[in-house]
């Protein structure tokens, strides 16, 4: 009994120190210095530790000035699709994923009005999660059960290229991408046309200096378990020089889209399928090896406005409520697996709006103080 009792007092005191935790954390977070999230990597990673999300409610996203000339091509229509796929894993009650998804279509329906969406779930997968918010958004949700034997990942391409041949003559350009994890904060379909088909590398700087390399622990797992009885494919491609390309982000016209497609799922090895990952490692494989898959004629995307893959890059300045790249105060149009981590908390209402000259000043005064910020760590280390 009296080991009961402790039990007890052990789990009320988790529960008072949660609570102190979570207060403390609030009281650090309001006081603290409003450059960027990346200035205090503890805090962020400690706000994660315990689902703890600062409330934002009107982020200002700069896109007016030098920060415009990205948007070249026509706008959003009806004539543009965006392709999700979702299946229900049990780590997404731990990730927000409701808040998430949210969030990310209620900014894609603010910046892009006119464009159409699809999302592919299984038949069996437990969506209730999200049911309402994809209906709320006018999501057409495709359930399947054709490829219930492979991984999402894989099954969405085969699907993807199933609905767009029926579908060929409705759309004009396509936007293929994982649901819950890239953030669509203006039109990316006036960034590109028709004739174009791109691919984001993983870099996660500007200047496209530090990248994902085959020769990293994911990369090298994925080798061992699809390119083993293959030395040839597993050397080729392990010893490669050039970053991963990024199967979640895959954007083009719809003749170049529908042929990607083709030969991508022509090339995928159905025992395989079943794994999270091949996509990718075939993907990359395609690219570096096949001409045939080459003559498509991809333009590879780095970190810049358009796109950027998990990137520190960004920065949010708590005064001027801008969303913006540290590099040049532009905002970005689509980032990839990491955002600011407001984002997962409540309503995000974003205020994609000109900003003035006041803000573009602001912006200014905070990269040099970032500049200055860089400059001083940069002496200190040099003295060490």
């Amino acid at each position: 009994m009296s080991f009961i009792i402790k039990i007890k007092k052990f789990i009320y005191f988790l529960f008072l120190f949660w609570i102190f935790c979570y207060f403390m954390l609030n009281v650090i977070f309001l006081f603290a210095p409003g450059k960027s999230f990346y200035n205090n990597k503890k805090l962020v990673k400690y706000y994660f530790s315990f689902g703890l999300y600062p409330k934002h409610e009107n982020l200002i996203l700069n896109f007016s000035g030098i920060c415009s000339k990205i948007f070249k091509y026509k706008k959003n229509s009806n004539r543009d699709l965006i392709i999700f796929s979702y299946k229900y894993e049990f780590k997404y009650k731990y990730r927000n994923i409701k808040n998430l998804v949210l969030n990310i279509l209620d900014s894609i329906k603010k910046s892009m009005p006119n464009v159409k969406i699809i999302c592919f779930i299984p038949k069996n997968s437990k969506y209730s999660l999200i049911k309402n918010i994809l209906k709320k958004y006018n999501v057409n949700t495709i359930l399947f059960e054709k490829y219930k034997e492979m991984h999402i990942v894989n099954s969405r391409f085969f699907l993807s290229l199933e609905y767009l041949t029926k579908n060929k003559e409705k759309f004009d350009r396509i936007l293929l991408c994982d649901l819950n994890d890239v953030f669509i904060l203006n039109d990316i379909f006036s960034t590109f046309n028709q004739s174009q088909i791109i691919i984001n590398k993983e870099c996660f700087d500007f200047d496209n200096k530090f990248c994902d390399y085959f020769n990293a622990t994911s990369p090298v797992k994925w080798l061992n378990e699809f390119y083993k009885e293959n030395k040839f494919l597993y050397d080729f491609i392990y010893n490669l020089k050039s970053p991963i390309l990024n199967a979640g982000v895959i954007m083009g016209g719809i003749e170049k889209i529908i042929s990607f497609l083709t030969i991508l799922t022509s090339n995928m090895d159905k025992k395989k399928t079943n794994k999270f990952g091949y996509d990718e490692m075939l993907l990359n494989q395609l690219y570096y090896y096949d001409k045939k898959f080459n003559d498509l004629g991809f333009i590879i995307e780095g970190c810049g406005q358009k796109i950027c893959f998990k990137t520190e890059s960004i920065v949010y300045d708590v005064n001027s409520k801008i969303v913006r790249f540290k590099e040049n105060g532009c905002s970005p149009v689509i980032i990839h697996k990491h955002f600011p981590i407001f984002w997962n908390y409540g309503s995000l209402g974003i205020n994609v709006n000109n900003v003035n000259n006041n803000i573009n000043n602001i912006n200014n005064d905070i990269i040099n103080n970032d500049n200055n910020d860089n400059n001083n760590f940069n002496n200190k280390n040099s003295d060490l």
